[in-house]
């Protein structure tokens, strides 16, 4: 994950793109999910893909859009003024952490996921071709 600020804009970009965050919802959800709270249980932070175009950030979580074209998910934060590195990083500090926290164990259920695909693949034989 990498913030960006530009103009009156902070642009968060995932290190994933929304199709493989579509594909890690589907298979490994607990995956996007940060847990706390006295019983470890507790859902505090989580990522999804966006259902629509447009990306969002709270401090409860964030949900990165699709930029088309393979290009890593992303979300865009709009300013009425210009934006600003230390108030960005005031507002969204803590979701900041959380993404990247959650985007460190990405790689692992990407792995588990193709892995377990192609075992299933492996097993299905096609006749009449």
């Amino acid at each position: 994950m990498k913030s960006y600020i530009i103009g009156n804009a902070a642009v968060v970009k995932s290190e994933y793109t929304h199709a493989q965050l579509l594909t890690i919802a589907k298979y490994r959800p607990d995956a996007l999910v940060v847990k706390g709270g006295e019983s470890g249980k507790d859902e505090i932070f989580s990522i999804a893909p966006a259902k629509d175009r447009v990306g969002s950030l709270s401090k409860f979580g964030a949900c990165f859009a699709d930029q088309g074209c393979d290009a890593p998910a992303a979300i865009t934060i709009t300013y009425d003024g210009p934006a600003c590195k230390e108030k960005f990083a005031d507002e969204y500090g803590a979701a900041l952490r959380y993404i990247a926290q959650i985007e460190e164990g990405l790689d692992t259920a990407m792995d588990e996921i193709e892995s377990e695909k192609a075992e299933v693949l492996e097993s299905i034989e096609v006749i009449g071709e």
